[in-house]
C-alpha cells in the first residue's frame, strides 16, 4: 500500500472518531437533561458512563492525528485537516467534562423539593443538541455555510441562560430557602452556556479545514 493510501486510511480512521465522539457527547447530553427533567438518577449515571469514553476516543484521536503529521508530513487541507481534528476532539471532550457537571449537580437537584418547571434548561439543551446535529452534517458535507449557521444559534442559548440567570436571582432574594437549588440550577444552565462556546469553537474549524482561514463565529 502506498504512503498516500496509508494517509487516507488513517484520516478516514480520524474522522470516524470524531465522529464517534460527536454521537457520544449528543447522547449523553439527552440523556443528562432526560435525567433532571424526569427526576430520574438513573439517566444521569448513564449520561456519565457514556461521557468517559470520550476521553479514551480522544485519545485515540491524537494518536492517530500525531502519527500522521511525522509520518506523512502533510501540508494544505490535509495539514489543516489533521490539526483541526485535534482541536475538535479536545472541544468535544470538553462537552463531555461539562456534561458530567450537569449529572453531578443535577443528581443533587432531584433530591431536593422542585423548585419550578423546568422549561429553558431543556429549550437550552435542545439548542445544543440541534449544534451538535448540524456541525456534524457540516463536517460530512464539507460545508462552511451550515457550520456558520449553527454558531448563530450560539445567540439563543446565551439569552436563555441570562433569562434564568434573572428569573432564579428573583427567587433567590424571595425566598433564601432556595438559594442552594437556585444557584445548582444556574451552574447547569451556564454548564450549557458553555457547551454552546465549544460547538461554536467546532465550527470555526470547520470552516478552517476549508477555507483555509479561522473565521471568529463567536460576535
Amino acid at each position: 500500500m502506498s504512503s498516500r493510501q496509508d494517509f487516507d486510511k488513517n484520516i478516514e480512521r480520524l474522522q470516524k472518531e470524531i465522529l464517534k465522539m460527536a454521537y457520544l457527547v449528543e447522547n449523553s447530553l439527552k440523556n443528562s437533561i432526560k435525567g433532571l427533567v424526569e427526576r430520574n438518577e438513573g439517566y444521569l449515571k448513564e449520561a456519565i458512563a457514556g461521557e468517559e469514553l470520550t476521553d479514551n476516543i480522544q485519545q485515540e484521536i491524537e494518536d492517530i492525528g500525531v502519527s500522521n503529521i511525522a509520518l506523512q508530513q502533510p501540508v494544505g487541507r490535509d495539514l489543516r485537516l489533521i490539526i483541526s481534528s485535534l482541536f475538535i476532539a479536545n472541544d468535544f471532550e470538553r462537552i463531555g467534562d461539562l456534561i458530567r457537571n450537569i449529572c453531578k449537580a443535577s443528581i443533587d437537584i432531584i433530591k431536593l423539593p422542585p423548585l419550578k418547571p423546568f422549561i429553558d434548561i431543556p429549550r437550552m439543551a435542545e439548542i445544543c443538541i440541534e449544534m451538535i446535529d448540524e456541525i456534524i452534517k457540516a463536517m460530512l458535507q464539507k460545508e462552511t455555510s451550515i457550520a456558520i449557521t449553527t454558531a448563530q444559534k450560539d445567540d439563543i442559548i446565551d439569552k436563555l441562560n441570562n433569562k434564568i440567570w434573572r428569573e432564579l436571582l428573583t427567587y433567590m432574594m424571595e425566598d433564601p430557602q432556595k438559594i442552594e437549588q437556585a444557584n445548582k440550577i444556574i451552574f447547569v444552565a451556564k454548564q450549557l452556556e458553555r457547551i454552546g462556546d465549544h460547538i461554536t469553537n467546532i465550527a470555526e474549524r470547520v470552516c478552517y479545514i476549508e477555507e483555509g482561514k479561522i473565521l471568529d463565529l463567536n460576535e
